[in-house]
């Protein structure tokens, strides 16, 4: 052979008298390596391995980067993604939270309650609500007699008509000879509530003497009804009206409003509130924290998800100056000491948490506003570190660059989605030298 056998490419061959590759891609090295037909073969077999073994120490310089460096960013994204969930959950806004941000609520439940809330947000205004009037259900009531005695023997018919005298419907009663008051009375309420008139009966006794109550299913005006009594019983069982059906009146942000029921819905028909009574209230933006034992769960899980990030920027901050960073962005924790303290969070010198559940129990009963802004609210510790997760996962990488000394020119490493090593270099290792 007139040369140096090519590794990589059969029958492929440097020549020392022309300076020219035979049988491979490289056809002329001659600007390479001037002259090479006079450079004594030793010299350059000895050039040509020094070039080689640093080309194999290259190579596994290389493996050993992309095996740290996959290492690290599978613990990272782990350890990311823990302290995403859990910071979520301390955070206002989020889908988990375990504290509700700006979710109505009343500032006298005696007046008005919210019952449901599709309003919560940025926009959500406050609701001033000015209550005058409840509605309520029509009641009639008949006159009290009686319970053992026997007045009622004969045939009576109870007539019952919606309020506009459109809809009415007739019982007929024969009551036996021998029955009791009461057991009339039961007799006509179970005979109503069988029928389907918006009307039900019930017997009320008292001291001796029993009533038959008749009362609107529903409340409002529109419920209204009459009830008249006809035939042997009628003169003992005369009805009045003992509450007048109405329908609730109120004013939201000013403007008067009627309503059939006391069950309303404001802040363009968002949130859902009940009328409770006579009066004036508030409706606005409150944060409602969840109870207790699930809010101190939240808060442990998240110093514990805070201390393993912390831990592993302090242990890596060797691979770059963006973990080193991280790390100090982490202790900054240290700096809050005496706010985090006040709600039960203990800080240590290197920025580690730890929880103090009664202390942090006393801080929600007495003081939630306080937990909300050390935690939730925003540059609140579960806000803040949230904030730099998010940015830690979209980039995870730049935290472990490849060193310099392993960048040969524009044939950087490759990785494939399964964080696979690839090269670009061309097959045939001495080849490579020529390139």
């Amino acid at each position: 052979m007139n040369g140096i056998q090519l590794t990589g490419y059969r029958n492929a061959y440097f020549s020392y008298g022309s300076g020219h590759c035979h049988g491979c891609p490289c056809s002329n090295t001659v600007g390479l390596m001037p002259n090479m037909g006079k450079i004594n073969n030793i010299k350059l077999i000895s050039a040509l391995d020094q070039r080689y073994s640093q080309q194999v120490q290259h190579t596994e310089d290389l493996a050993e980067y992309e095996k740290e460096s996959k290492e690290f960013t599978k613990e990272l994204e782990s350890i990311m993604a823990e302290l995403e969930a859990s910071s979520s959950s301390l955070k206002d806004y989020s889908s988990n939270s375990v504290t509700t941000p700006f979710e109505y609520g009343s500032n006298d439940n005696a007046v008005v309650s919210v019952t449901s809330d599709s309003a919560a947000g940025y926009d959500a205004k406050d609701v001033t609500l000015s209550v005058s009037q409840l509605a309520q259900a029509q009641q009639n009531q008949t006159n009290a007699i009686d319970s053992t005695g026997t007045d009622l023997t004969g045939k009576t018919t109870l007539k019952i008509a919606t309020g506009d005298g459109t809809t009415s419907t007739s019982f007929d009663f024969d009551i036996k000879e021998g029955t009791t008051n009461k057991a009339a009375l039961e007799e006509m309420a179970a005979t109503v509530n069988k029928a389907d008139t918006g009307v039900t009966a019930s017997i009320v006794e008292k001291d001796g003497k029993s009533v038959l109550n008749l009362t609107s299913t529903k409340t409002g005006e529109q419920s209204a009804f009459t009830a008249s009594l006809t035939g042997d019983a009628s003169a003992k069982l005369n009805t009045t009206i003992t509450t007048k059906a109405q329908d609730a009146v109120y004013k939201e942000n000013g403007k008067t409003m009627t309503s059939q029921t006391n069950d309303i819905k404001v802040a363009n028909d968002k949130v859902d509130v009940t009328l409770k009574g006579v009066g004036d209230a508030t409706l606005s933006k409150q944060t409602q924290m969840a109870d207790s034992k699930t809010m101190i769960a939240s808060v442990k899980d998240f110093a514990e998800d805070y201390n393993k990030a912390l831990s592993f920027f302090e242990k890596h901050s060797d691979k770059s100056d963006a973990v080193k960073n991280l790390a100090s962005s982490f202790n900054l924790t240290t700096f809050s000491t005496n706010e985090l303290a006040e709600i039960g969070i203990d800080v240590d010198s290197s920025g580690a948490l730890s929880v103090d559940e009664s202390a942090l129990a006393s801080a929600l009963k007495n003081n939630p506003d306080k937990v909300k802004k050390a935690l939730s609210e925003p540059y609140g510790l579960a806000d803040s570190t949230h904030g730099k997760v998010t940015k830690i996962q979209n980039n995870p990488r730049d935290l472990f660059p490849m060193p310099e000394s392993l960048r040969h020119g524009s044939k950087s490493p490759v990785y494939d989605r399964n964080l696979n090593f690839a090269t670009t270099y061309a097959s045939g290792t001495y080849l490579n030298i020529f390139m």
